[in-house]
């Protein structure tokens, strides 16, 4: 089994469950193979380097794809759980493969265009989800990037900017008609139900 170790802030972690009950579970469960990391960059790499403490291997899988560099010259990647595969797998795919080969200077041509295209889908913790949809979308992988309420509807702007920086990347996307069509095309949201409490 796979962790997915999401959890309110508290004092010693942030992002997902605290070091020493992520130990605990770990040990209690061995068939726990693997543990999406939720986490903040500091707090990735303390689980991270706890989870290296184990008797029994259990994999260490980035989720934040902003922050795989860092991951890697940390040695905390085993794998990856991440939305970012939906919409960039072969640039990612080029990437990690340089890393693990030693070629870091096509490493380094790829990652800043990728770190700028993640760090903008996760900038708002609310909002990457739908990110995630709409870049899939624009790849022509999917053929909506509508999403179900409460979530908001794509926003024209965003979908441009993600639109772009797919691009930079040397990506193909659908055409700006198609773009245009789409957004204009989306189901309307159905208005809230009113409830009325009575004293």
């Amino acid at each position: 089994m796979i962790a997915h170790p999401t959890a309110p802030p508290g004092p010693s972690s942030t992002g997902g469950i605290a070091l020493e009950t992520a130990l605990k579970m770990c040990n209690e469960f061995q068939n726990i193979v693997g543990w999406k990391m939720t986490y903040r960059l500091e707090n990735y790499l303390k689980i991270g380097r706890g989870l290296r403490t184990l008797d029994h291997h259990v994999g260490i899988l980035g989720a934040s794809a902003g922050f795989f560099q860092e991951f890697l010259e940390n040695g905390l990647f085993d794998g990856s759980v991440s939305g970012c595969w939906n919409y960039a797998m072969e640039p990612m795919v080029d990437y990690l493969e340089a890393w693990k080969s030693g070629d870091k200077e096509t490493a380094a041509r790829l990652w800043p265009g990728l770190q700028k295209l993640h760090n903008f889908v996760r900038e708002d913790k609310s909002h990457h989800h739908l990110k995630y949809k709409i870049a899939t979308w624009l790849r022509g992988l999917i053929p909506s990037p509508y999403m179900r309420p409460p979530m908001p509807r794509p926003e024209r702007e965003e979908t441009l900017i993600l639109r772009d920086l797919l691009k930079n990347l040397g990506l193909n996307v659908i055409s700006d008609e198609e773009i245009e069509a789409g957004l204009r095309n989306l189901p309307e949201r159905p208005r809230r139900s009113r409830t009325t409490v009575l004293a």
